[in-house]
């Protein structure tokens, strides 16, 4: 499944960011999923963002369960 690496390279591609998150020096974001969401799909979304920000960057990120989203 590539829906979670899918979400985070729409997320960073988004139109409402005004910079690039490649200059970021932080980032704050959440992945929220149903209870099908795997820590596979966890990791593959954050390395879609850490291979793009500087190595020297803050990063913290959180991962929610919501089984409404099942299947999502």
């Amino acid at each position: 499944k590539t829906r979670a690496r899918d979400a985070a390279l729409n997320a960073i591609q988004s139109p409402l960011l005004d910079i690039g998150i490649e200059r970021a020096t932080g980032i704050v974001w959440n992945i929220t999923g149903g209870s099908d969401l795997t820590l596979y799909e966890v990791n593959a979304a954050a390395e879609v963002i850490y291979d793009l920000v500087d190595p020297s960057a803050n990063l913290i990120f959180g991962a929610v369960i919501d089984p409404s989203l099942s299947g999502q």
